[in-house]
Parts: C-alpha cells; structure tokens; sequence
C-alpha cells in the first residue's frame, strides 16, 4: 500500500489522530478489518479487543506517574479550593462521555506526553525557551480542562438524565443554558468560553461567577490562560518574572498555577476512579478501572455499529469510504 488507510483518513479530514499510532499492532489489524468492508467483522474485532483489552494497554505508567504527581503537589502544598472540590464533585457524578470526544482528546494528550519525555531527555540551558515550554504546556492542560468540562456538561444537558432538582435548575436558568448548548461544536476540539462554562458551572454548583475554582472570573489560572493565549505578556530576562499587566508572576507562583490545573485533572481521576486505589498503592485496582472503561466506551461503539448496521446506513457508509480510498490509492500508485 502506498498510503495507509488512517493516514488517508486523516488527509481527507475524516480522522484526526497522532500518525505514530497508526504503527502500533491493534491499528494494524483494525485497518486490515475495515478494508474488508464488512461491518460484522469490524464489530467481531471490537468485541474481541474488549474481551482482551489487557493485552494492548499498559497502565503501569500511567499509575506511576500520577501517584508521583499526587506527592509531589502534597508535599508543596498545593491544594483544591473548596469551589473546585465542588465542580468536580458534580462533573465525576455525569461519568458519560461520547466515544469521539475522548477520541478527540487524544492528540493533545499525546502530544503533552511528548513534550515532557522530551523536556526529560533534553538539556535546556536557555531560560526563554523553558518558560516558553511551560507556558505552552500550561495552555494545553487548561484547554484539555476545558474540553473535558465542556464536553461532559453537553452531554448531561442533552441526555435529559437528571433528577429534579437539577431540572428545576435548568428550567429557571434556561437562557443560559439554551445559550451553552447552541454552540457550535463542529470544529476539531471546539467548545464553550470559559466564562460561559464557569456559567453552567455555577447554576449546578450553587456558586458566584467569581469563584475560587480555577475557572472562577478572577482566579489567576483563567487570567493567566487568557493572557498567554492573547500573547498579552512576556518573560522579563531581567526582572525573571512574567509581565501580565497589572500581575506579574515569578516562575514559582507560575509554577504554582500550572499545577493547580494538573491537580484539579489528578482529583477529577480520583474522583471517577476511586480516591482508595491511589492511597492504598493499588495498582491493580486502577488498571481494572481503566480497563473496565475503555470496555464501556468500545461497548457503546459495538451497540452504535449494530444499530446503524441494521438499517444498512453502516454499510453504505463503509463501502464508500473504501472505495474513495482504493481509488486514492491507485491514483497514488500512477504518479
């Protein structure tokens, strides 16, 4: 083959993924089931990945890093506000998340995997370049909080699973929430302003747009995302301080605020998870649980395959992806 079948599926902007993946054995074999184009055997691989999920996922890592991560916040004392605890709270109750949302999260996810390896295996002796990193990783981490937030507030609002409380919440603040929901989302990791999350957030939390959650109007991780986002700063060599307007910010207290996001991503985990698993050391235990929901979200997949699959859209829709692709590839091989 000249090209593989995902990587045309990302030329043609039908897939967005990171193309190393596409070297790893599952992608290998699932693009050896989908040129089959018959969607039962697509299902077949699914359901056999699920029962043997154990055998392509490596958790250990993971496990290890965020227990790392959990000490190295304790021991600086860097802790959730009280409005934090409060969001994550109610968001790790609405556990459901669209299959291609978390697909969606995966590149960025990679990519932050990969510029802290190579912050690792790298010596960086220039000052600029270092804060220019950290402050390129703090952006990514407060945009993935963000996407995260947003995706699971959309879902919960349109799943119509909620009790009354929360129903009477959405009937008196429906504006607001009509306002949420209408936006646009079609475009690659898109999703509502912060302020507007911090909206939502506030209606389901009982809390004041001016809270101290890092989403809250004046915390500093939101203005500090704001500015660098704007590139309304820059990084004073002299006075070896961030320059953000009125807030100036030595690298420690930016440090300090790059990690309030890590910590509120580690406690959403814990939350979800189970907060025992990471006191008691556990590690099996967190890998049953990733495990068990990567099971659920290939699950759900099967369930929308067999559904579409039976009105014979999937097949339609199979069948022309594969020959587009088998015309491309031939095009290819005549250049």
């Amino acid at each position: 083959m000249s090209i593989s079948f995902f990587r045309y599926l990302m030329n043609e902007g039908k897939l967005i993924l990171p193309t190393p993946l596409f070297e790893t054995e599952i992608f290998k074999e699932l693009e050896k089931v989908f040129l089959t184009g018959n969607p039962h055997k697509i299902i077949d691989f699914f359901d056999r990945i699920s029962d043997n999920l154990d055998q392509y996922v490596s958790t250990e890592q993971a496990f290890n890093l965020i227990t790392n991560l959990k000490k190295f916040l304790s021991d600086n004392n860097i802790f959730l506000s009280q409005d934090d605890k409060k969001i994550i709270k109610f968001l790790s109750s609405k556990k459901y998340m669209p299959i291609d949302d978390f697909i969606a999260m995966i590149g960025p996810l990679y990519f932050i995997g990969d510029v802290i390896n190579s912050l690792k295996n790298t010596k960086i002796d220039d000052e600029i370049i270092k804060v220019s990193l950290y402050m390129y990783l703090f952006i990514l981490c407060y945009e993935i909080v963000l996407y995260q937030t947003d995706r699971r507030l959309y879902a919960f609002l349109r799943s119509g699973k909620m009790n009354k409380q929360e129903k009477q919440l959405i009937d008196r603040y429906r504006k607001k929430i009509r306002g949420f929901l209408n936006i646009s989302r079609t475009e690659y990791m898109a999703h509502a302003s912060a302020d507007m999350i911090n909206s939502v957030l506030c209606i389901f939390c009982g809390m004041s747009d001016e809270n101290s959650s890092i989403f809250g109007k004046r915390s500093d991780p939101r203005l500090l995302r704001n500015k660098l986002s704007h590139i309304n700063m820059f990084y004073d060599r002299g006075t070896k301080k961030i320059c953000a307007g009125r807030n100036n910010y030595t690298m420690e207290e930016f440090n300090r605020q790059f990690f309030q996001i890590i910590n509120f991503l580690i406690e959403w985990m814990y939350a979800i998870l189970g907060c025992d698993i990471f006191e008691q050391n556990d590690s099996s235990a967190f890998r049953k649980k990733i495990l068990d929901n990567l099971r659920n979200m290939i699950q759900d997949v099967c369930k929308l395959m067999k559904k579409t699959g039976r009105s014979g859209e999937m097949q339609k829709r199979l069948n022309s992806i594969v020959i587009e692709f088998r015309k491309s590839e031939k095009l290819s091989e005549n250049r």
